[in-house]
Parts: structure tokens; C-alpha cells; sequence
């Protein structure tokens, strides 16, 4: 039982109690105290999201629960949020485990460009408070998160220590204290609207820590992000991201020098972070990344851990736009549908037998545009996106009665029924039933209008199109090299009056469109192949000859050093003679750690008289109960039957 380890104090980390108990327990080495911790005393202490707590819960007495640790005392609170379920479980199993070494991978932040904080940080005000309090200082968990920069406390700059943070060969337990020397932080390093930003993502993960939210599916933070990108005019009618318009107004909200401060600028690939944080996808973005994106769309956390339609909402969105919560990467600006038939004399009229429709762009207004067809001939097209219920039943512009409403005018003419008993029975206008009394030849007792195809006839219309003619062949004929888009661009009215009026002629009358070839360059792959073999080979062959330290052959290492990482990842199958190698070449972790222990024992026979496993086992990187058996057999002959001891001897 370790009696004299600390109660912890609030929002400390789990390493400050470490630290704080190494003073009180008057170790003299940090080997001692892990030892006293865990029971090994080659396991390093973890800063951020620490593992074995199982074995130190143990030692602490039943009162003191893992589980506890990891969401009162870790930095766990500030990932767990943005993982998948399972990824989450998995998480907290390691940490109580002996899993430290797949933590941050199974997190999938090791492959992220945003690493951190590289040492501690302190809030001035917060030590004042804390020595008056409890008569000493301790490391705040919140002060050591990515992107604070503030304490959510004070609203004061924090300062950075010089302790590190993240080290993979620091055993050392260093306790905050009040004396820790300190780096300067100009406060005009930061302008207002960045401090306001530095103090609204403090604020936040403060509460992310203090409240451990359960993680979110994939699907439902896209759903709340897609949702507000629409509301904002970020989504097209198809249901596209605007992304170019995205990323360039994310970059003016934020300014790239702060963005590039938190580890997350952006740039317009198909790599960029902020494209594919609204793409499906089974990637881990880092929980920094979200809140910049929360606080762009003005959104707060309460949005995306409680986010609820309210009756009110769910009613506008029952038949309205709304981004399906399975097909997350498509937008319904008219609802998912059936769609009601609108033809008054349809049997089935204002009801839901319409299952498919057409959407496009109304490239003026930028809003989408639905056609909706029944099989009765009923078509129709609306903008959108619906916003209410009423939308629902709307019409915006006819495109087709159909025959059976046709047949209907022919019937209700025939009876003898007035123009304005037609007009009330079929729900249009006088001049709509005169247009297609006149367009059907329907014999009528009222006047017929002068349709468009009669107008030719008239000598002035003749006249007028025959002008228009001229001056398009004139405009062709100044400008021969011109494209039809250009063309169109130095007489927009005459394009359009031709195109209305006499579209044939004009079409038969323009420029050929220009048709893209899209060439693909065929790739050699057997000669391919063979250029990657010989690089592979001389690279293996020159493994590790002009560095001081032994690394493992993998194909990800051997892909960066040859410089086609990106082959071997993804067309490795098209180059086997390279697979078939460098399969026969890739060291599994027990070779690895053979090789580096043989050529870590000959450096020491060389510069050392006498060396200990402890040498050996903190030169190989790893305690001697997590190295393959033969290893450990193979140090332990060595150990005897070479310059080593096991004890350095007196002298």
C-alpha cells in the first residue's frame, strides 16, 4: 500500500500526483518511484494519457478506481469526445492496462500534423491561488491541452515551463512549483479578435474536461456540420460542400497566422483537413480541429452532444430540406420524398405518387430548382429549398398539364362552361385555358390569342428575325476564332433573343463546342517495377550502415526512404516482383529487437569495460518483461558469457 500517496487536488493531471509523490516519498531516483508505482522500475510515466493504472489502483487500496483516474486525472476527456465508440473502449482498456505504447495510435492522432504542446504551462494567478489554498502548486490538466493558451479561469496568458511534456526517454517526475522558470509571452503578440478566439476555445475545452461527453458517431457530428454549412449557403443544390468558398472564409475568420499557431492551417487539396472533416471518411481529426470549426459555424458543444430537433424543427424539416442522417453525404433541399401530384383533375391529387425527381442550379438566383412529373403528364418545377410545410403543395412554374388534363379543357369547353368556370375548375388563369384552348384547336366562343408560331407571320416579327440573323453572321464573321461562350459574352441580348425565338438556326449558326480529352498516361508497371526493385534493394542493402542507431525494416520506412511510399501503399499489387521482396525483407518486431540488442551489446563491448542488463534493456527501448523471449535469452547468455555483468563490481 503506498500511504503517503496525495489526495488529487482539481483538474490535476495524473503525472503531477506522480511528481508530488516522488518529493514526499524521499525517492532518490524516478526508477525508485516507478517501482513503488507500478512495480517496475523500467516504466516511464506518461504525461497526457497514462497506462497501468490498474497496477496502481491496486497499490492505492479499493477506493482508488481506474476509471476515475482516467476521466478525473488524464487528458482523456479532451480526445473521448471525437472518437468512435469502440475506439474510445479500446482507449480506456490500454490505459488501464499495460497498453502504453498503442495509446496515441489507437487515438489516431500519431499520423496528425497537429502534435501539441511540447512543455508544460502555468497560470500566474493560478499558483497565487493554489499556494494560498493548499500551501503548494500542481499541474492543471486544462493548462496542458492544445490550444489553450488562456486559463479559462483568470483569462490570463499562460506561460510555458521548460519541462517537457511529451518525451519518450524522460523517466523524471517533476512537480510544478511556484520558482519554475517561465518563457516570455508578449501579450502583443496576440491582436483582440485572436485573443477572443484564444478565450472562447479555453472556455470550451474547460468544459470539455469537466464534462465527459459520450463519443459521437461519425454520422451525427457530419449531420450537424452539413446542416450548418447549408443554413450558411455552403451547400449546393446537389448536396456539395462549396469548399473552395469554405476554405477561403475560414481563412479570413481565423487569419493564418493563428491558425497556423493551433498546428491547423488549410489549404485547398484533397488532403485538406477541413474538406475532409465534412467527407465520410473513418479518419480521427484532432479535437482542435473541431472546435474551430464549431466556433466558424457559431456553433457551441451543447450543438453537437445534444443536438435534438425541437417539435418545431422537426415539423419544418419532416417534408423540407434536410441532410439524411444515413446517407450522410447527400442534401434534400425538397424533402427525401414521395411527392404529391398537384393536377386538380388527377385521381391521385395531393397525394404522394411522385418517387423520383430532377434537381439542378438556378445559376442566377444560386438556389436549387425541382422538377417534379407525375404519370399523368403533370409537370411542374419549384426553387428551393422547402422550408415549411406549405412549400410542400407549391408550384412554381408549370412545364406540362399532361394529357389527361387536356382531355379535361376539351370536356369542360365542350359542355358549354364559362371561361370562369373552367378557370375555377381546373385551379389556372383565363389566359392559361385561352393558350391551350388556341394550342389544342379546341373551337372556343371566346377570341383565340395569337400563338407563337403565328407570330412569323407577321411581316414586322419577319423583319425584326431576319435582322437579328444578320447581325449574328456579322458577329461570326469579325470573329471567326471566337468560341461560342465568347461569342455569347459580346452580344448576351442577341444570343438570348436568338436562342428563345430561333434556337435551331442559331445553333446550326455557332462555333462547334469544344469537346476535352481527358488523356491518361499508361503506366509501365513491369518496368516500374523493376526501377523500384533496385532501389529497394540497394536501400535495404545500405540499412542503417551510416547511422548510429538501428531502426526496423518496414515497408512504410523502406516507401520514405526509396520516396514512393505512396506505391507501395496503394498499387503494391502491380509491382510483385518488389512485394515479393520486400516481404522476404520486412522484420517482425521479435527480429527487430534481436538485431538492435546484438548491435547494441557490440557498441558496449567496445566503450564500456563492464555493462549491465539495464544498459542494454533502456538502450533497447523497452523493459525486459515486454521483450520476445529469445531476446531476453539471448541478453542474459550475453550478459555471462561476455564483458557484462550483472552488477558492476567495487573497486
Amino acid at each position: 500500500m503506498l500511504f503517503t500517496f496525495p489526495t488529487p487536488y482539481p483538474d490535476e493531471l495524473l503525472y503531477s500526483l506522480y511528481s508530488r509523490y516522488h518529493i514526499r516519498s524521499g525517492n532518490t531516483s524516478p526508477t525508485m518511484t516507478s517501482q513503488n508505482l507500478f512495480g517496475n522500475m523500467y516504466l516511464r510515466p506518461v504525461r497526457d494519457l497514462p497506462a497501468n493504472l490498474k497496477l496502481l489502483t491496486d497499490k492505492l487500496g479499493q477506493e482508488w478506481d481506474p476509471e476515475m483516474l482516467i476521466y478525473r486525472n488524464t487528458m482523456f476527456n479532451f480526445y473521448a469526445p471525437f472518437l468512435q465508440k469502440e475506439q474510445s473502449s479500446n482507449v480506456v482498456k490500454l490505459m488501464i492496462g499495460n497498453g502504453g505504447n498503442l495509446i496515441h495510435s489507437q487515438i489516431g492522432f500519431t499520423k496528425t500534423l497537429v502534435k501539441g504542446k511540447i512543455n508544460f504551462w502555468i497560470c500566474e494567478e493560478c499558483i497565487k491561488k493554489d499556494v494560498e489554498l493548499y500551501g503548494e502548486t500542481y499541474w492543471h490538466r486544462v493548462h496542458q491541452a492544445h490550444g489553450v493558451f488562456t486559463c479559462p479561469q483568470h483569462l490570463t496568458l499562460l506561460k510555458e515551463t521548460e519541462i517537457p511534456l511529451h518525451s519518450s526517454n524522460n523517466r523524471d517526475y517533476t512537480p510544478a512549483c511556484p520558482d519554475l522558470f517561465r518563457k516570455e509571452h508578449s501579450v502583443n503578440q496576440y491582436n483582440d479578435h485572436e485573443m477572443e478566439f484564444l478565450y472562447k476555445l479555453s472556455s470550451m475545452i474547460e468544459t470539455l474536461f469537466e464534462n465527459p461527453f459520450s463519443p459521437l458517431y461519425e454520422k451525427r457530428v457530419k449531420n450537424v456540420y452539413l446542416k450548418r454549412l447549408h443554413e450558411k449557403g455552403y451547400i449546393t443544390p446537389r448536396g456539395y460542400v462549396r469548399y473552395k468558398d469554405l476554405n477561403q472564409n475560414f481563412n479570413t475568420f481565423y487569419g493564418k497566422d493563428f491558425l497556423n499557431l493551433l498546428q491547423s492551417p488549410t489549404s485547398f487539396n484533397s488532403s485538406d483537413w477541413l474538406k475532409r472533416i465534412c467527407q465520410k471518411h473513418r479518419s480521427s481529426f484532432h479535437p482542435i480541429r473541431h472546435l474551430l470549426l464549431l466556433i466558424f459555424l457559431d456553433l457551441d458543444l451543447k450543438d453537437l452532444f445534444h443536438h435534438r430537433n425541437s417539435s418545431s424543427t422537426a415539423n419544418i424539416y419532416e417534408r423540407g430540406a434536410y441532410i439524411n442522417e444515413i446517407e450522410t453525404n447527400v442534401y434534400f433541399p425538397f424533402g427525401k420524398g414521395p411527392w404529391p401530384c398537384l393536377n386538380m383533375v388527377c385521381p391521385s391529387y395531393r397525394k404522394n405518387v411522385i418517387n423520383t425527381i430532377s434537381i439542378y442550379k438556378d445559376s442566377k438566383r444560386k438556389k436549387p430548382v425541382g422538377e417534379f412529373q407525375c404519370q399523368c403528364g403533370f409537370a411542374y418545377v419549384r426553387s428551393g429549398p422547402d422550408i415549411s410545410s406549405e412549400d410542400f403543395y407549391r408550384i412554381g412554374k408549370m412545364k406540362s398539364y399532361g394529357k389527361l388534363w387536356n382531355d379535361k379543357l376539351e370536356e369542360l369547353i365542350a359542355s358549354g362552361n364559362s371561361l370562369a368556370s373552367i378557370c375555377i375548375e381546373l385551379n389556372v388563369s383565363g389566359n392559361t385555358v385561352k393558350k391551350f384552348a388556341s394550342i389544342l384547336n379546341i373551337k372556343t366562343s371566346w377570341k383565340q390569342p395569337l400563338m407563337k408560331q403565328d407570330r412569323y407571320e407577321d411581316s414586322r416579327l419577319l423583319e425584326e428575325l431576319a435582322t437579328k440573323r444578320e447581325s449574328w453572321l456579322m458577329l461570326l464573321m469579325e470573329n471567326a476564332t471566337k468560341s461560342r461562350s465568347k461569342l455569347q459574352l459580346m452580344a448576351p441580348n442577341l444570343h438570348s433573343w436568338l436562342k428563345k425565338n430561333d434556337k435551331e438556326w442559331l445553333e446550326s449558326h455557332s462555333p462547334p463546342k469544344k469537346t476535352t480529352s481527358h488523356n491518361r498516361t499508361i503506366v509501365d508497371w513491369k518496368k516500374r517495377d523493376l526501377e523500384i526493385l533496385l532501389l529497394t534493394k540497394e536501400v535495404i542493402r545500405l540499412w542503417d550502415s551510416e547511422s548510429d542507431s538501428i531502426t526496423r525494416i518496414t515497408k512504410t520506412a523502406v516507401g520514405k526512404k526509396i520516396r514512393k511510399l505512396h506505391i507501395l501503399t496503394k498499387s503494391f499489387d502491380n509491382i510483385p516482383l518488389t512485394k515479393r521482396y520486400l516481404e522476404s525483407k520486412i522484420e517482425s518486431f521479435e527480429v527487430y529487437k534481436m538485431r538492435k540488442a546484438k548491435f547494441i551489446i557490440q557498441q558496449l563491448r567496445f566503450s564500456e569495460d563492464y555493462y549491465t542488463e539495464y544498459q542494454i534493456y533502456r538502450k533497447l527501448g523497452s523493459s525486459k518483461d515486454r521483450v520476445p523471449v529469445q531476446v531476453k535469452n539471448y541478453i542474459e547468455s550475453e550478459i555471462y558469457t561476455g564483458n557484462g555483468r550483472r552488477r558492476k563490481p567495487r573497486t
